[in-house]
């Protein structure tokens, strides 16, 4: 969860790009795939092993791929950054839209934006300018006690990530108290990109340009959300759900 893997992909996939020289890689499972600059991208897929195996009512399998990322590096704020985002292709499950807000302020006081959205699957697609805001918030809600909250500390830019459901014990560590995974995310240009993807059963999550958290196991059920900032002001650049195709 460090990102030694991104790390170690990343260096070879420059030097397959950049240097004729025969590179070999012993992975158990395959994780990566490398072609040639010519021919293609790094593609990266990670097996998520079962740890709630009698958490997830009717479940019959013991783990997972998830969604396949496509890796790279860019240079954010004069850094180089080891990127890992959606190959392009998960656009093609996307199927209604139903939100596309632009240019939009919101404040502490600024009715939920996203209080019509009920959906199994999503694609959330959201660009923010921070603004004079501390905090921001988006919580995706199974239902009153099972909800998965990502926070952006505008002062750290730093996410965190809370998982809560009730009657649940994480096996790798407390999210139902006041336990969170943190991990940075840079701003660009002052704007805050944050893309999560819900299926049936897991959420992933990315926030500029890199992905943060794979794959909570979740539960079954449509998902409301809600889009909220503690104080001051921030202005929606972009913000777009889609009703997702089922992706396993």
């Amino acid at each position: 969860g460090s990102g030694k893997s991104t790390s170690i992909a990343s260096i070879i996939n420059e030097i397959n790009l950049h240097e004729a020289k025969h590179i070999i890689t012993v992975e158990d499972p395959v994780e990566f795939v490398f072609k040639s600059e010519k021919f293609g991208r790094p593609i990266m897929m990670s097996w998520i092993v079962d740890y709630l195996s009698d958490y997830v009512d009717d479940k019959y399998w013991n783990g997972y791929y998830t969604l396949p990322n496509e890796l790279g590096l860019e240079v954010i704020n004069g850094m180089y950054v080891l990127t890992k985002k959606p190959v392009e292709e998960l656009k093609s499950l996307r199927e209604d839209q139903v939100v596309n807000i632009k240019e939009t302020q919101i404040t502490p006081i600024t009715i939920n934006p996203l209080s019509s959205v009920n959906l199994a699957s999503a694609d959330i697609d959201l660009q923010i300018d921070v603004g004079t805001a501390k905090e921001i918030t988006l919580t995706v809600n199974k239902n009153t006690t099972d909800y998965y909250e990502i926070k952006y500390d505008v002062f750290t830019q730093l996410v965190s990530i809370k998982y809560h459901s009730s009657g649940y014990s994480c096996p790798w560590g407390d999210f139902n108290a006041s336990g969170a995974m943190k991990a940075p995310a840079l701003l660009k240009d002052g704007i805050l990109s944050l893309r999560v993807v819900i299926d049936t059963l897991h959420v992933e999550t990315y926030a500029c340009g890199m992905q943060l958290f794979e794959s909570w196991f979740w539960q079954k059920g449509n998902a409301f959300m809600s889009l909220s900032i503690d104080e001051g002001s921030a202005t929606i650049k972009s913000l777009e759900i889609y009703k997702m195709g089922g992706i396993y």
